[in-house]
């Protein structure tokens, strides 16, 4: 367990490290320009080689549908993609999703994913999507195979990849770029130099620019409509935003910011345990109070039956 903490707080320091350079004026940022340029070169080869059929390109008997973005990290892609499932169901389709299964231990791939899956074999967000869209998942670091695999045990007839706009291995009928309405596309440089895996200039190809906060020209906005947090200790008991006014909150996530536009005041705490986080649950820990996703509470209710208190990742 100390060794998962330690793990969890340099991850937490090299994360809080690069949004200086990859979203602030870190001069470190031109010295690696050239590194960058070699990247977007390789980049570049690497998705002609699919175009001109020199790489395998995997197109699906069902249309595919490609939620992903640009930069590294979150910026809304899955919330989306839940909502999109439940849309194409209510037209009658039969919709399956494909993800990464980012954080899945598992040692064969790919892996189908059922509502009790467990979160350390297949990853959070997987679970997270196959119990909020009741819909078949698949999981898997090849999304071609993941596709197959998916198609092979289940009748969907349309699949929505979460995150893969760069993994060109899979053909796709539509694609879908997500953007974080707040940090955008940070300095526009490529990695390692920026937060970008493709140039700006890949948005203009994509079907759809969703905006995750203010949308710009050409883009779509997407808004989050926050429910009342549900307390992991007694899950029947629910409270308002408004109710936390003035007691500690472990770091900043999206429960912070809709107590500040509350016009709350909060305390904010750094803790040893806990993620910055978009909120869907609370728990208290070490008497501060602890936002957190859904996905990540799957993991803390684990903890509480196991340990007999919550123990948030």
């Amino acid at each position: 367990m100390n060794v998962r903490r330690r793990r969890r707080q340099r991850q937490r320091r090299e994360g809080r490290w690069l949004d200086e350079l990859w979203y602030g004026r870190n001069p470190l940022s031109v010295l690696l320009l050239p590194l960058a340029w070699i990247f977007q070169l390789v980049t570049s080869l690497r998705r002609k080689a699919y175009n001109s059929g020199l790489f395998a390109t995997y197109h699906a008997p069902v249309p595919v549908i490609v939620v992903g973005n640009l930069t590294v990290g979150g910026s809304g892609k899955t919330p989306l993609v839940i909502w999109l499932a439940g849309y194409l169901s209510a037209l009658g389709l039969r919709p399956g999703i494909v993800t990464r299964g980012y954080g899945g231990r598992a040692t064969r791939w790919p892996q189908q994913v059922r509502p009790d899956s467990d979160p350390d074999t297949v990853g959070e967000e997987a679970v997270l999507i196959a119990r909020r869209t009741r819909r078949p998942v698949a999981v898997g670091p090849d999304r071609s195979a993941a596709v197959r695999a998916l198609l092979e045990h289940t009748d969907c007839n349309i699949v929505i990849s979460d995150d893969g706009l760069q993994h060109y291995a899979l053909g796709r009928a539509l694609e879908i770029a997500v953007i974080d309405g707040a940090r955008r596309l940070g300095n526009r440089r490529l990695l390692p130099a920026g937060p970008l895996r493709e140039p700006p200039s890949r948005l203009e190809e994509v079907d759809f620019v969703v905006n995750n906060g203010v949308a710009g020209r050409n883009e779509y906005a997407m808004k989050y409509v926050p429910v009342d947090p549900i307390n992991l200790l007694q899950r029947s008991q629910s409270r308002a935003y408004r109710d936390f006014g003035n007691e500690p909150v472990h770091d900043q996530g999206f429960g912070v910011d809709v107590l500040h536009a509350l016009g709350q005041a909060v305390l904010l705490v750094r803790a040893a345990a806990g993620h910055r986080e978009q909120t869907a649950g609370f728990c208290k820990h070490q008497q501060v109070l602890v936002f957190m996703d859904r996905g990540h509470a799957g993991r803390a209710g684990r903890a509480e039956r196991s340990a007999g208190k919550i123990t948030c990742p």
